[in-house]
């Protein structure tokens, strides 16, 4: 079995986490517990479907997003830990607050609006396409476009949070995306795959009700931070 291949990626992730499942699962209990605040948050603000509220539930929306995303890379820096055999503790889900946190701050703004702009012009077409169908169509094709630049730049710069992670506060942002970029060559099809791969455990999860996320979420963020583990020696991130 090749040391780098989807299948012993995953292998290498349940051997990490066998006989620390017991402590991995409170991580995707808090996680679960902030997505579910913030969309009562979210149901709350835009109980009517004015103007107003839309706006200021995309934006309390955005801002939660960000927020919980600092917590996310907590759980990675967790997990990237468990994959070394070293000791963790709870606290670990607040390493970021300890890391600069600024720069990861403004890297979830970054992923979030890279993410939200692909939407924008798919909403507006829905909007029009009674009226005026050829603008719908055109902005369809708009948005199915800027969605998969969207795709690319999020597979690109996917290892910026890990390398902010592993060396601390050592470099700024932009040489942490640098770095990502470079050991991202000739792997974001790959990375797409070990994500895609999970999608199956996810319908499980489904079927339980969610409670299967408990499990399901520690196996995937391992797997990634096992697949950042085998990439992060490979290009020459001088250049």
């Amino acid at each position: 079995m090749k040391t780098d291949s989807i299948s012993h990626l995953k292998e290498q992730s349940r051997g990490a986490l066998e006989g620390r499942w017991g402590e991995s699962v409170a991580y995707p209990a808090v996680l679960i517990a902030l997505h579910m605040i913030a969309a009562a948050v979210l149901a709350a603000v835009m109980k009517s479907a004015g103007v107003a509220e839309v706006i200021s539930g995309a934006g309390i929306a955005f801002i939660m997003q960000v927020l919980i995303s600092l917590f996310i890379w907590g759980a990675d820096f967790h997990f990237l830990q468990i994959l070394r055999g070293e000791e963790t503790s709870f606290s670990s889900l607040l390493a970021v607050f300890r890391m600069q946190p600024d720069r990861f701050v403004l890297f979830g703004i970054i992923r979030g609006v890279v993410q939200i702009l692909p939407i924008v012009p798919l909403l507006i077409a829905l909007g029009q396409i009674r009226r005026h169908p050829m603008t719908a169509v055109i902005l369809a094709v708009t948005g199915a476009a800027c969605l998969v630049a969207a795709l690319i730049f999020l597979l690109t710069y996917a290892m910026a949070g890990f390398v902010l992670l592993d060396l601390s506060g050592e470099i700024p942002l932009h040489e942490a995306m640098r770095m990502s970029r470079l050991m991202m060559r000739g792997r974001k099809g790959k990375l797409f795959f070990i994500c895609a791969s999970f999608i199956g455990w996810i319908l499980l999860a489904v079927i339980t009700l969610g409670l299967g996320l408990l499990w399901i979420i520690p196996y995937v963020l391992t797997t990634l931070c096992s697949f950042y583990e085998s990439i992060k020696k490979g290009p020459d991130l001088s250049r």
